[in-house]
């Protein structure tokens, strides 16, 4: 039964995580508004984390450093690879980000080879490997057919190389710090601030008027699955282990597939099985043997 309820919060996980990016798609479609769906996520993610936070008394004591760490996150996160991927889902197929995003666990530890946070490995290094030849076929096709969905492709490679980068950053709070909760509340809080003040600047339409209900419940459902998935990635990894968790990462990237496939109707073609089936072997070869944050 045990094993079950790891299993059942491991899928949990992968399809939120899945689904939010179909999500996301249909919401900048409609709204055609990248940056203020960017800043819902981070503000509806704010007021989850914050009833997060009230869960623990522990919690609510503010651990030193938190603050620094906290902007430096919600810099990447909400100003950087929010922002970025809400513009490239507009222009590229959910099918094709969910290979690209899939990536981050195999430039987090290319990162970590370079700068010596990790050992060398031939099997991570061939997992990496695997990587760049999974982009890689996906572009292939693509490059002779429409080069400004190449470009948008290279954009999108962003977006992983910052989630690695606060994956980084979190290894090294990690190391003296444990409120991971509390982290993550601040991380969305300076985040939805900083991109108020920017829709308040540029004068959007950050109050989403004349927006149909059912719109800005999606909008708003963006950031609460954000957070439910990071509360139940925690608690899985306390369960489970590290290595069992990780696996969230081509598990998640199978359901945002499927999830592309059957909310946009996207084609299932050859170079993009060729390309999942790469990225899935190249993560599993690279699985991280700890955590990169404490519960």
């Amino acid at each position: 039964m045990k094993h079950l309820n790891h299993f059942i919060l491991l899928i949990t996980i992968s399809l939120c995580w899945g689904i939010n990016v179909s999500i996301i798609k249909f919401a900048v479609l409609t709204l055609n508004a990248p940056i203020t769906v960017a800043f819902w996520q981070s503000f509806i993610g704010a007021l989850c984390a914050l009833a997060w936070v009230s869960t623990g008394n522990d919690n609510k004591k503010y651990e030193k450093g938190n603050l620094s760490y906290g902007f430096a996150l919600a810099l990447l996160h909400a100003v950087g690879a929010n922002i970025i991927a809400n513009f490239v889902i507009m222009h590229l197929e959910v099918t094709t980000v969910a290979v690209i995003f899939g990536s981050t666990p195999i430039i987090t530890y290319l990162i970590s080879h370079i700068i010596g946070y990790d050992r060398f490995s031939p099997q991570r290094m061939l997992g990496i490997i695997f990587g760049f030849l999974a982009v890689t076929v996906l572009f292939a096709k693509r490059l002779s057919i429409n080069s400004t969905l190449v470009t948008w492709g290279l954009i999108a490679c962003l977006v992983p190389f910052i989630f690695a980068s606060m994956n980084l950053i979190t290894t090294q709070w990690s190391k003296n710090r444990h409120k991971y909760v509390q982290l993550t509340f601040l991380r969305y809080v300076i985040g939805a601030t900083l991109l108020l003040f920017y829709n308040l600047l540029v004068g959007t339409n950050i109050l989403l008027v004349n927006t149909d209900f059912s719109t800005k419940l999606i909008v708003a459902s963006i950031g609460g699955i954000e957070i439910l998935s990071q509360a139940l990635l925690v608690l899985l990894i306390s369960k489970a282990g590290p290595v069992f968790s990780s696996q969230t990462s081509y598990i998640a990237t199978l359901f945002t597939v499927i999830f592309g496939v059957f909310f946009f109707n996207e084609a299932v073609s050859l170079q993009l099985v060729i390309s999942i089936t790469l990225i899935i072997v190249g993560i599993v070869l690279v699985q991280p043997k700890k955590t990169t944050f404490k519960s």
